[in-house]
């Protein structure tokens, strides 16, 4: 199945890190890098299915509240790298710091459980 990312994170270690294991897992995907939520909001086109975005916590502001919403609505997921979120719809966390297995577990399993605990990371 084919499925479209977007990672929104400002660190572009973290967000290469990111992308390395999504390509490696679902190579057919396609995959956008952007550092703010204005950024993501440009590349998302109404009818596209299948969105994960994959978002630094620490960016998640009430004013993009409403765009992160519309995803869910319309069929994609949310996951918050990080602290969990309290965004009033369904979003997964993973803690940091985490490993690309768990970036792989929590995509596999992303809306399947959204009040199930944040995977947590190893140290």
């Amino acid at each position: 199945m084919e499925r479209t990312f977007i990672v929104i994170e400002p660190d572009p270690i973290v967000s290469m890190d990111l992308a390395g294991t999504l390509k490696t897992v679902f190579p057919k995907s396609d995959l956008s890098i952007v550092t703010s939520v204005p950024q993501a909001r440009r590349l998302v086109i109404s009818d596209q299915a299948l969105i994960c975005v994959l978002i630094n916590s620490k960016l998640v502001v009430p004013t993009d509240l409403a765009f992160l919403q519309s995803l869910v609505a319309g069929g994609g997921h949310v996951m918050c790298l990080g602290e969990p979120v309290d965004a009033g719809f369904p979003t997964m966390s993973v803690s940091v710091p985490f490993t690309a297995d768990m970036i792989v577990e929590a995509v596999l399993n992303v809306g399947s459980d959204p009040t199930a605990p944040p995977l947590e990371g190893h140290t």
